[in-house]
């Protein structure tokens, strides 16, 4: 998952924009109150009787539709939203944001957190530069089936090597190790080691989540953005993190510039809020598309040696299966690769099947949930904290 190299947090100077959300705060309605509600306003209707009638019924119609409402039920609704965050504060949570139709249900800085507090995701990282190859992708600069090798010349006489496709290092179904070293701030060249790096699996055997992975798809990107007099961090600034509303944000760059993709990136719970705004609109945030939503959905489709991974996003698509475990993403990662089970396994049995997670160690997460139109941010001081545990209660599941 990356281990911290830099202070897990900093205050940016200026706060971020807020466009797309709302003053914390619940919006709760009540159907039960209709009935009073309805009384009290027809003494102010018009005195005449055609005018009262039209009046009544224009008000009654109003009531209605606010009244029937996703949230409804207000008292459940703020129960568990009130559950979920004194779950996540008492596991040393420091930020919480949900957003409801990209407005604001809850926001919440317990345990010394604020708003402007730009926390690492860690891990969270790499669903960046994920979406990035897919924006190279639509183009024209690379094809995600295309051989890494086609790019990376020096890999064209290994038997192995050769065969890589820029996708299988995206799923990290390409046999490579790990090379969690490639973390460390001493490496002054992480592109150059990583091609080095040797395979420890045949292609589509094992996954082998680590940094080695997003370092050679970083020097892909290099070798392809250098003909155009461009780098990978600044087309991930100009085509992701501008378009977002993001803005600048802190990474871990080696001493040739280059960032590390496995990690790094620091981020307020707005700011990261904004990309999981994209991941509801599939590729679309407002009216700019950053990818078209057909391209975006193979972020969300598992591979045949971890169902649980698309592309940069971990996957709860097994949750109604029979037999299926509910997994805590992070004590899996620990476990080495050969002893890691990916298969009939999911993030939460009671939540929707749709539902994505971008993960970063010490449970910083980014939830989205397409069918409840849900997005939900949290970010924490590495404590023990349970994905399932925290959306059963966010749900009432």
């Amino acid at each position: 998952m990356g281990m911290p190299a830099l202070p897990t947090a900093m205050i940016l100077p200026d706060p971020e924009s807020s466009r797309g959300l709302r003053s914390p705060g619940l919006r709760l309605y009540c159907p039960l109150l209709f009935p009073a509600m309805l009384r009290s306003l027809s003494a102010q209707a018009p005195l005449h009787e055609g005018g009262r009638r039209h009046w009544l019924a224009a008000t009654a119609i109003g009531l209605l539709l606010a009244a029937t409402t996703p949230l409804a039920h207000a008292d459940l609704a703020r129960l568990a939203l009130r559950d979920a965050a004194d779950y996540s504060a008492s596991r040393r949570g420091c930020s919480l944001l949900v957003l409801e139709h990209g407005k604001t249900l809850l926001e919440e800085y317990p345990n010394g957190g604020d708003a402007r507090l730009a926390h690492q995701i860690y891990s969270g990282t790499k669903a960046f530069f994920t979406l990035a190859v897919l924006v190279a992708a639509q183009e024209g600069l690379l094809r995600l089936d295309e051989p890494v090798a086609n790019t990376i010349t020096e890999w064209r006489n290994s038997s192995q090597r050769s065969n890589i496709t820029l996708r299988e290092l995206m799923n990290f179904s390409d046999g490579l190790d790990p090379a969690f070293h490639l973390h460390s701030d001493q490496v002054t060249d992480r592109n150059a080691l990583a091609l080095r790096t040797p395979t420890v699996a045949p292609i589509g055997a094992a996954f082998t989540y680590g940094p080695s992975h997003g370092q050679v798809l970083c020097e892909v990107l290099r070798r392809k953005l250098a003909l155009r007099g461009d780098t990978p961090f600044s087309y991930v600034q100009h085509k992701l993190l501008n378009p977002l509303g993001i803005g600048a944000v802190p990474y871990r760059a080696d001493a040739q510039g280059m960032p590390l993709v496995a990690s790094g990136f620091h981020l307020t719970a707005r700011q990261w809020s904004r990309f999981g705004l994209m991941m509801l609109g599939q590729g679309r945030i407002g009216w700019h598309e950053i990818v078209p939503s057909k391209v975006f959905a193979q972020c969300c489709q598992g591979s045949r040696v971890n169902p649980m991974f698309g592309l940069g996003f971990w996957l709860n698509t097994a949750a109604n299966h029979q037999g299926v475990r509910e997994s805590d993403i992070e004590d899996m990662l620990e476990k080495k690769w050969q002893a890691q089970d990916w298969h009939q396994r999911c993030i939460c049995r009671q939540a929707p099947v749709d539902l994505v997670a971008v993960v970063g160690s010490g449970y910083q997460r980014l939830f989205v949930i397409p069918s409840l139109d849900l997005v939900i941010v949290r970010q924490g001081v590495n404590s023990r904290f349970s994905d399932a545990e925290f959306l059963r209660k966010l749900l009432r599941r």
